[in-house]
């Protein structure tokens, strides 16, 4: 068989028919607007019919040091603690299953989704505790991890075949809790305890943390609450490419 130019031309452009007609089954997208919040967000997107794909995205903080005006914003410091340092780090997970119901097919158009969100973010801070005339240094973590459900919309258009655009929004609860751990250093015993008793009425003051108190020695303490209901709200333009 002989290949003439036009042969080889209509040759690429079923080629190219092809690939593009299968390319719409897979997409990798990003959260551009996440990054001015120090958090990278991916996605991953796969057709499973030509009216369902499933989906699952991940988010993470990148590890970042509090400053004096960060610290002071925050309001961290308490009459009686001054946090010298802060350290914030997390991650989300979310699966999740869409359905477009319009003529377009899968990964194209409005979509409706149930999602599940697991999520844990980490603040770490260290600092001086004053009790009077004594100084202690105090180490603390705190962590507020939970899991839950919640149902989101949206549109996305492929561009060319090729370039993504994804926006959505939407909203759920998960079921949540604090936890507290940490060391102190001080002169005396009776210093770390007031240091604890201090974070206890901070905790209790809280709605819905629970009765659970912190528990601690001359040394370390430790504190995990009841679990509470957060709401969580979903929402975001990414952008990718489909292949």
């Amino acid at each position: 068989m002989k290949f003439t130019a036009g042969k080889v031309a209509l040759l690429i452009l079923v080629l190219v028919s092809g690939l593009s007609a299968s390319a719409q089954q897979n997409a990798i997208k990003v959260t551009p607007i996440r990054l001015l919040g120090r958090q990278l967000h991916l996605g991953y997107e796969r057709a499973l019919t030509d009216k369902m794909s499933v989906g699952l995205s991940g988010m993470t903080f990148f590890p970042f040091q509090f400053d004096d005006g960060t610290i002071a914003n925050a309001n961290l410091n308490t009459a009686n603690t001054e946090i010298s340092s802060g350290t914030l780090k997390g991650y989300s997970v979310t699966p999740e299953l869409r359905f477009y119901p319009g003529s377009k097919g899968a990964m194209r158009g409005f979509h409706a989704e149930p999602f599940v969100r697991h999520y844990a973010w980490t603040l770490g801070t260290e600092g001086e505790y004053t009790d009077g005339a004594d100084v202690s240094q105090v180490a603390t973590d705190l962590r507020l991890s939970g899991t839950g459900l919640g149902v989101s919309i949206g549109f996305q258009g492929i561009v060319g075949d090729v370039f993504v655009i994804d926006w959505f929004i939407g909203g759920g609860a998960t079921a949540s809790r604090v936890r507290v751990s940490g060391a102190v250093d001080g002169p005396l015993e009776e210093d770390v305890q007031a240091y604890i008793d201090d974070l206890n009425a901070s905790i209790g003051a809280v709605p819905g943390l629970g009765n659970n108190l912190i528990k601690g020695d001359a040394e370390s303490f430790n504190f995990k609450s009841s679990f509470v209901a957060i709401p969580v709200l979903r929402t975001g333009l990414s952008i990718g490419v489909a292949f």
